[in-house]
């Protein structure tokens, strides 16, 4: 090992020590003490200090550092995530200098280096490097979960895209002409799914889970419905509707002289009658509908099916004033055997109550009878005074079955020759 060199110092004092014994005089101290220039409180202690310093730095550094992870562990602990945030600088602490001994050459007076380390910086640099290893952990597990979440997403897509079709569900009645709805019954809808449809082996242009179709043919009819994964199948028989007639009668009997007698065909099945002017619908198969009034009237005839089908047969009726009360316009009550009664003669087959009234251009009654085989004479009563001539107002009234029915008219009576 070599020896360490000596300061100027140093080696004055060896040169004295070598040159005396160890028999020390007060004087010769005192010489020493002049000759030689006494060292400096730097010269004296700077082992000391330089020691100290170094004591001091480490034991702020490594209290600055445990102070730094119970920190960072502190903060794992709250939030397992860090802002991201720039370090913040420790602005209350100092630099704290280093001294570091430099060689000192001979014929030079010691001096020493003191090298500045500023500890805030290091503290900066090993936060920052933590941050961004904690900042790199957690990017690593955000992209982790994005990715499971987006797998997760994925497969879900594809479970949702492989639902099952159950059924195919028809709704509307089974009827040549009619439109219906056909929808597909899924286990769970999906929003803009697609789907492919035929009708009797013809694709048909609608993708959605339903649709309307007008039925165009009798028969057998068989629809497919196929998705993604699925298919499911119905079918269903279009029965040939039954062809129905009517036809009608214009009655002339004077109890029913403006009604109508409607007969429908075939006899076997139900039927309703809509017909004009008639506010409710009329049930059954023949029937007699009294019109009130002559005219033209639109009748339509309807039956259901048991299947809901509607088929229906119209065409118009015409109601004439048939019946004829075969009275005479005028008579001649001369009493020459000739013509000298009056009575209508349409009324002796009609059944029910009877009763004629004349009356003349006044309104007064003159003769009254209950009597179809009681015909007036042209006098007043039949036994009083002799209308020799005039215009007289005639009234029949019937009743049979709780109906009533009323005629009239006018007759003249010619004067004698």
């Amino acid at each position: 090992m070599k020896n360490k060199k000596l300061t100027k110092y140093e080696q004055k004092i060896q040169d004295k020590l070598n040159e005396v014994s160890f028999d020390y005089q007060s004087s010769d101290w005192d010489a020493l003490r002049t000759n030689i220039k006494p060292p400096s409180l730097w010269n004296a202690y700077k082992t000391q200090i330089v020691i100290g310093l170094i004591v001091l730095v480490a034991a702020f550094t490594a209290a600055n550092y445990i102070h730094k992870n119970q920190e960072t562990r502190a903060s794992n602990d709250i939030n397992k995530t860090i802002e991201k945030k720039p370090a913040i600088k420790n602005k209350s602490a100092k630099p704290i200098p280093i001294i570091k001994e430099k060689e000192v050459e001979e014929d030079s007076e010691p001096k020493a280096e003191i090298a500045v380390i500023d500890s805030t910086q290091n503290d900066e640099n090993i936060l920052e490097k933590d941050t961004i290893e904690q900042k790199s952990e957690i990017q690593q597990d955000i992209e982790l979960t994005e990715s499971k979440a987006d797998s997760s997403k994925t497969t879900k897509a594809i479970e949702i895209e492989s639902s099952e079709l159950q059924s195919i569900e028809i709704q509307g009645f089974l009827c040549l002409g009619n439109e219906i709805e056909i929808k597909a019954i899924r286990d769970k809808i999906i929003k803009g799914e697609k789907f492919t449809w035929t009708v009797s082996g013809k694709t048909q242009p609608y993708t959605g889970a339903s649709f309307a179709y007008e039925i165009e043919k009798e028969g057998l009819i068989e629809i497919t419905c196929t998705n993604e994964n699925s298919k499911v199948s119905e079918s269903f028989t279009i029965k040939k509707l039954p062809e129905i007639n009517f036809t009608y009668e214009d009655l002339k009997d004077p109890y029913w002289d403006e009604a109508v007698r409607l007969n429908a065909s075939p006899s076997n099945l139900d039927y309703s009658w809509e017909i004009e002017n008639l506010d409710d619908p009329i049930l059954g198969n023949n029937q007699t509908v009294d019109m009130v009034n002559a005219g033209l009237y639109d009748v339509e005839l309807i039956h259901i099916t048991e299947n809901g089908c509607v088929v229906r047969k119209n065409k118009p009726i015409s109601i004439q004033s048939d019946f004829n009360p075969l009275a005479p316009n005028a008579f001649t009550p001369d009493g020459d055997g000739l013509n000298d009664n009056f009575m209508p003669q349409g009324f002796f087959q009609v059944p029910g109550s009877f009763k004629l009234s004349i009356h003349n251009a006044n309104g007064n009654l003159i003769y009254e009878t209950l009597s179809k085989e009681m015909p007036w004479n042209g006098q007043k009563n039949n036994q009083g005074i002799s209308y020799d001539k005039g215009i007289f107002i005639w009234k029949v009234e019937i009743e049979h079955n709780e109906r009533k029915k009323t005629f009239s008219g006018q007759v003249r009576i010619w004067p004698k020759e």
